[in-house]
């Protein structure tokens, strides 16, 4: 084939894939359906998708941690996994030293 005959087929595929969305959609009864931005934005998310994110206080982040790693220290005791435990016992130490708690 030739460069002009590959162009002019690829332009009928394109074509015809259009054609055959649009006709799909056309006759997509949800299609029809308007909303406003408002209802189908979730609060969390900008009007691009993206996650809002609020300050949020570096003490409440260290909380949730130790929190976290408690719930995790709790979880490898009662495993009986001691080796595990005893290193998150230490980062629990160490967070609490750095941040005075």
């Amino acid at each position: 084939m030739t460069p002009e005959e590959i162009e002019k087929l690829s332009d009928m595929i394109a074509s015809k894939v259009l054609d055959n969305l649009h006709f799909q959609f056309s006759n997509d009864p949800n299609m029809n359906v308007t909303l406003e931005t408002t209802e189908f934005m979730h609060k969390d998310l900008d009007e691009f998708g993206n996650a809002k994110y609020t300050h949020v206080d570096e003490s409440e982040i260290v909380q949730v941690e130790i929190q976290r790693l408690n719930n995790l220290l709790s979880r490898y005791v009662d495993n009986e996994e001691y080796e595990k435990a005893l290193i998150i016992k230490r980062k629990i130490e160490i967070i609490q030293k750095r941040y005075k708690l």
